[in-house]
């Protein structure tokens, strides 16, 4: 079951993470200072490698900690190089007289409150490179169900539990350390909490972390029965209905969950035994059957489906006219709406989210597509400028929809500080195309 193997790769994902870092910390307890941060950057490394492949797999992954882990490590080495080299040029002693050589840093009152840093910044953040990168690449969380919303529910879950464990391990390091340690050299007691601590710590976090998804399971594999979570592989279809400048939506009753809504959505979705691919005339034929329309205009938009094993989501793009819609069965209490009417719904929180993400979607990659080309450079030479967007063009955008390329050009563009680095860093580092 794909969404079981999902459940548990967010406990994989924070061992491997977490216990990198406790790896490290052991570390310290054999390997001299001066090669301590060459250790911090293979572990990272090794989990930036990780992360690559598990990219190509079939398999669900949130890989939120893993990015967090190499971020942690990488910032946790510059800092013991920085201090390695201040030891070596003598400068150290400008800041304090109580360093010794021999031992010019204890390894966990560097990790962890770098540890502590960049968790609460992928807090504050609230989107995090990877969680951009991610949702380009696999849809949004709500498009992609159960799964979908479960790694996004669980990361921050995990990011706020790596805040608590960083704070608690700098505030009972520190504490010793201006309480009882004497930088002479390194005792027994003084091994129990800088290193022993902080491992015991990590691996009670392991359990607790195993009993926390076992528990998550066994709700999913009980609320399965009673339909609380969509368990079994379908195909969703969904039709954005356009109409010169406008799109129709009517109330909806049931959200991706199947939970009871009250908001705006498309009318015109189909549910159908899980396929890999839906023809542009198949998705005509359903249009048909669904509204009565005859030989309606159909244009394929994008799909959602990042694993073989799961449901996945098809968005296609329907124009009409008025004398279509007059003779369409589509729903009577159905709203056509501008732009600016379903800006201001969404701005209310009163459009269904899987509604909002392709509208969203449909804009970002109009704009983008608009305003640069596939490197990235303006196609305007003035750059304050910002083409006008409207439903009635829809028909005579020439853009793949479906191209996840024309999302991080919206992000990474010439408009954007330093985007030749980034764009270097994501096509070479991230491995985007």
């Amino acid at each position: 079951m794909n969404n079981q193997s999902g459940i548990f790769a967010m406990m994989r994902s924070w061992v491997v993470s977490v216990g990198s870092i406790a790896i490290l910390i052991l570390a310290g307890l054999w390997i001299p200072k001066f090669w301590l941060p060459f250790v911090a950057i293979a572990l990272q490394l090794l989990i930036y490698a990780r992360i690559r492949s598990q990219r190509e797999s079939d398999e669900p992954v949130c890989q939120m900690m893993p990015f967090v882990a190499t971020r942690v490590l990488f910032w946790s080495a510059m800092t013991m190089f920085f201090i390695n080299y201040m030891v070596a040029k003598g400068y150290i002693h400008y800041f304090s007289s109580n360093i010794n050589p021999q031992n010019p840093y204890i390894t966990v009152l560097v990790v962890a409150p770098v540890e502590m840093i960049v968790a609460l910044w992928a807090i504050v953040r609230k989107d995090p490179p990877y969680c951009i990168e991610c949702r380009r690449r696999h849809g949004e969380p709500v498009e992609r169900g159960f799964i979908g919303l479960l790694f996004a529910q669980e990361s921050k879950y995990q990011l706020k539990m790596l805040v608590v464990l960083s704070s608690l391990l700098a505030i009972v390091s520190w504490s010793y350390y201006f309480l009882f340690y004497i930088n002479v050299n390194i005792n027994t007691p003084d091994r129990f909490f800088y290193v022993w601590v902080p491992v015991i710590y990590t691996l009670g976090t392991f359990v607790y972390m195993w009993m926390r998804y076992t528990a998550i399971y066994a709700s999913y594999f009980h609320g399965a029965g009673s339909n609380a979570v969509e368990s079994e592989l379908v195909t969703r279809v969904r039709f954005l209905v356009f109409s010169g400048d406008r799109i129709l939506i009517a109330r909806s009753e049931r959200d991706v969950l199947n939970s009871v809504s009250n908001k705006y959505d498309t009318p015109v979705s189909i549910t159908l035994p899980r396929r890999d691919n839906i023809a542009v005339h198949e998705a005509v034929a359903l249009f048909e059957n669904a509204t009565g329309i005859a030989r309606p205009k159909v244009r394929f938009m994008y799909k959602v489906n990042s694993s073989k094993r799961e449901s996945n989501l098809f968005y296609f793009i329907v124009t009409l006219g008025d004398a279509e819609i007059a003779e369409s069965r589509l729903p009577a209490d159905g709203e056509w709406h501008t732009i600016q009417g379903i800006q201001r719904l969404m701005n209310s929180r009163r459009i269904d989210s899987r509604l909002s993400a392709a509208i969203v979607r449909l804009y970002t990659i109009v704009m983008a597509w608009k305003m640069y080309d596939r490197s990235g450079h303006r196609r305007y030479s003035i750059k304050s400028y910002r083409p006008s967007f409207s439903f009635r063009d829809i028909e005579s955008w020439d853009v793949d929809y479906n191209d996840p390329e024309w999302l991080n050009i919206s992000g990474c563009n010439e408009d954007k500080r330093f985007w030749r680095l980034r764009r270097f860093w994501h096509r070479y580092v991230n491995g985007l195309k």
